[in-house]
């Protein structure tokens, strides 16, 4: 009885050590970086509305100054298609301040070129792993343009 109970005990370790190494996980990097070429200074408001309480409304603010880039890094233990800002639970809508005067916002809705929540308008640069990613949005004058003409 004892030997039946240490061979059971021994066959389900075994097993699951075969099947914690089986399972290869990568950790996942994707970097996102906003450029600005633009002489003035760009303001970034992420904007996710809960929906069990419309009241309550998150908004994450960034800055990207003149001429300069902001970048996030995003670790996941698997690869994924997009950063957290561009999944329907983590942005509703995102506004882009332009010098602290020009702003505009852009929903998920707004197939414009000009959205940066839109995965689509990102530029894919290349990454040394085959499981990493970079994605990045350039504002430039045409970007400036549309939210003067909106």
């Amino acid at each position: 009885m004892m030997n039946r109970t240490l061979k059971t005990i021994a066959t389900i370790l075994l097993l699951a050590f075969f099947m914690v190494s089986c399972s290869v996980d990568h950790l996942c990097h994707l970097e996102v970086i906003m450029k600005n070429t633009l002489p003035m200074e760009l303001k970034i408001q992420v904007v996710k509305v809960n929906p069990s309480e419309s009241s309550n409304t998150e908004k994450n603010t960034f800055t990207i100054p003149s001429q300069g880039n902001t970048s996030f890094v995003f670790d996941y233990l698997k690869q994924i298609d997009y950063p957290m800002y561009f999944d329907d639970n983590q942005c509703d809508s995102m506004r882009v301040i332009f010098n602290d005067s020009v702003q505009i916002v852009f929903s998920r809705e707004d197939k414009s070129r000009f959205n940066p929540i839109l995965m689509e308008n990102y530029e894919s640069l290349p990454t040394e792993n085959s499981w990493d990613g970079c994605l990045q949005y350039i504002f430039t004058e045409e970007d400036y343009q549309n939210a003067l003409n909106q």
